[in-house]
């Protein structure tokens, strides 16, 4: 088995497809920080126009008690089209979801050697690739 067949196989497990997400370019909007995360518009019902960003994530190698990695994340919601957005918030469907997505990005950031969230416009940021 090749490396890319390992990581499909592994992006298959997941759960998530390109086509259940998309970065938003919002170099326009008034909440705009170069230096923090793309927004992600979520497109998977019944989540589908609601729009997050990624804070701190953090992987501890063997946290987990099988040993295996352990991904704690934060994120925020920027916009939804859900009327009381603690209700998002508090779901487990929902924060489950965010997760497989993040995990998603991460695998595919292996697969493609991309690693970051989105695309970088600014030319100005360091990239690290070990």
């Amino acid at each position: 088995m090749t490396d890319d067949q390992e990581f499909e196989e592994i992006l298959s497990e997941i759960g998530v497809t390109d086509d259940d997400f998309m970065y938003v370019d919002d170099e326009q909007g008034d909440d705009y920080d170069p230096g923090a995360t793309t927004k992600i518009r979520l497109k998977r019902e019944p989540f589908d126009g609601t729009i997050i960003r990624y804070l701190e994530v953090t992987v501890t190698p063997e946290g987990n008690d099988d040993g295996s990695a352990k991904m704690s994340f934060e994120y925020e919601i920027t916009s939804s089209k859900v009327e009381n957005v603690k209700d998002l918030e508090t779901s487990d469907e929902f924060n489950e979801f965010v997760g497989k997505v993040l995990h998603f990005i991460i695998i595919r950031s292996f697969q493609t050697g991309e690693y970051k969230i989105g695309s970088d416009s600014n030319n100005d940021t360091e990239e690290s690739t070990s």
